[in-house]
């Protein structure tokens, strides 16, 4: 699982395992569209990194080019052989061997996304970077964030999160970093000043677990997660996720309740003012 110069992208922990009686290689053919979506989406995630590297040169070499009305055509030639001879040696491989099934090539498939779908997803992506920096700076020392799975939903006009008044008390006790839904249209709405995201996101959120509260139905969200890829170990209740803290830090999560939930009341009141928060208040304790 690895393409030679770097691993999969998302997991820095993948197993990779080297074989070294197999080689191959490939000529870099880079279309027009894929050149526009690549230089501008990598782009945008380098400007978010620590350092440069040769590959980050060229992209921004490579965008200067597209910004000055370059033909695309001559730029994707030129990006294709990217610093290599022209001279291409050919020498094909003996595929015989393999089963024809296994041949397929699936990369148009896989990469039928628009330019505007690829720039709306690394923007989606370096907004949330953005985020975890903000989080990050707000939450506990000595507890590592989790993502806590939203435990209710109501429909008015618009679909809205409504978390129950034990998924607020645990915000307030525990690193929650992100909320994590399955209903796209609440994806990215904040709720108790945290981001909903979707299982597509979540591996951009830091968290050692995904725990459910206990009005839901661990093993039944755990099947739903496990539907969309996720592994059944990360997803906790919160008594398991208690017990993997130990005595010594769910005690001091429990002392980090009240002044949690005194700061949130504060924003509540800077918010909505103090007779808006009283009316919340009552509405959460009729909630029960």
């Amino acid at each position: 699982m690895s393409m030679g110069h770097h691993t999969v992208y998302g997991d820095k922990s993948i197993a990779i395992e080297e074989i070294n009686n197999i080689k191959l290689a490939h000529y870099r053919a880079i279309s027009e569209e894929q050149l526009v979506y690549k230089t501008c989406c990598y782009t945008m995630r380098d400007i978010a990194t620590m350092g440069n590297n040769i590959e980050t040169a060229q992209r921004t070499n490579q965008l200067a080019k597209i910004e000055s009305g370059i033909s695309m055509h001559d730029a994707a030639i030129e990006a294709s052989y990217a610093g290599y001879p022209k001279e291409i040696t050919e020498n094909q491989i003996d595929l015989s061997f393999c089963e024809p099934g296994s041949l397929t090539i699936k990369y148009s498939e896989l990469s039928s996304e628009s330019i505007a779908e690829r720039i709306m997803r690394t923007g989606q992506e370096m907004a949330i970077r953005s985020y975890n920096l903000e989080r990050k700076i707000k939450e506990y020392m000595w507890l590592e964030p989790i993502v806590l799975w939203l435990d209710g939903i109501r429909k008015t006009d618009v679909f809205l999160p409504d978390p129950s008044n034990e998924s607020t008390f645990l915000v307030a006790k525990y690193n929650v970093r992100a909320y994590l839904t399955m209903q796209e249209e609440i994806k990215f709405l904040k709720c108790n000043y945290r981001l909903l995201v979707n299982p597509e996101q979540v591996k951009f959120i830091p968290h050692q677990f995904i725990v459910v509260p206990s009005t839901c139905d661990v093993e039944d969200v755990r099947m739903k997660l496990h539907d969309s890829g996720f592994s059944t170990d990360m997803v906790i209740s919160v008594s398991e996720y208690r017990k993997k803290l130990g005595l010594i830090k769910c005690f001091y999560s429990d002392l980090l309740l009240i002044p949690g939930m005194i700061v949130r009341i504060k924003k509540y009141i800077g918010r909505n003012g103090i007779n808006g928060t009283i009316k919340k208040i009552r509405e959460r304790l009729k909630k029960g």
